[in-house]
């Protein structure tokens, strides 16, 4: 049983490390980013192209599951609908930028649902189901 103090301690621990792995994620996605732009030049453009292509919808998705799903206590349907959300979200918002490139993202589309489902699962599978214990007055 804890005690109200212990309790406190417990939450706070738990803010803690959900503040650092929110950092963590973020500096990853940061580096990432700076390794893409730094890749872009013309003789290093397959790193590039693999990072936009399976890095980032996996990097993407697995956020928005960590996010979404901070106490493991979704279903698994949950972790299968977060990336073809993702791939129309994308999808719809490149038709006001992109016009003709549309088609092109629609073709891309397979690949981004297959790196998400990685990248969803993989969050699922490291994460544990919070137990909440709640102390006797």
């Amino acid at each position: 049983m804890l005690t109200e103090n212990e309790g406190a301690l417990t939450s706070a621990t738990r803010v803690r490390g959900r503040t650092v792995a929110g950092f963590g994620v973020a500096l990853a996605l940061a580096v990432s980013a700076y390794l893409l732009i730094n890749a872009s030049e013309a003789t290093n453009i397959a790193f590039g192209s693999v990072w936009f292509l399976a890095i980032l919808p996996a990097y993407l998705c697995a956020l928005i599951c960590y996010v979404g799903d901070p106490d493991r206590t979704r279903s698994r349907s949950f972790y299968w609908r977060v990336p073809p959300g993702l791939c129309g979200i994308v999808v719809l918002g490149s038709v006001v930028v992109l016009r003709e490139g549309v088609i092109c993202l629609i073709m891309l589309s397979p690949i981004w649902l297959v790196s998400g489902w990685i990248g969803a699962f993989v969050v699922r599978a490291n994460r544990k189901p919070r137990v909440l214990i709640f102390a006797e007055n």
